[in-house]
């Protein structure tokens, strides 16, 4: 197996959620002693994942699309934010 350690990497996840795949990727990816660069999710749900992954890992954050830009409700008048944003 390649040696991982103090390999430079990125994290991509379709949404972001507490608790969710992408905070699993980065815990194993931290115990495996990798160091994230960027972590990026298209979709952030809006439950605070965002500055709790931002916090606990102390990692950059950014997102593509916020779940209310998504919603059926949102009604298309603008454009949604792609500009990354991040919360690090």
């Amino acid at each position: 197996t390649e040696d991982v350690e103090r390999k430079e990497v990125a994290i991509v996840g379709d949404g972001l959620r507490p608790g969710g795949s992408t905070a699993q990727a980065i815990g194993r990816a931290k115990v495996a002693g990798m160091e994230i660069l960027w972590v990026l999710c298209l979709v952030d749900r809006e439950m605070g994942a965002g500055e709790l992954l931002s916090r606990e890992y102390r990692c950059a954050l950014g997102h593509i699309f916020t779940l209310s830009e998504l919603r059926p409700e949102h009604d298309g008048s603008h454009a949604p934010s792609v500009p990354l944003e991040t919360s690090a």
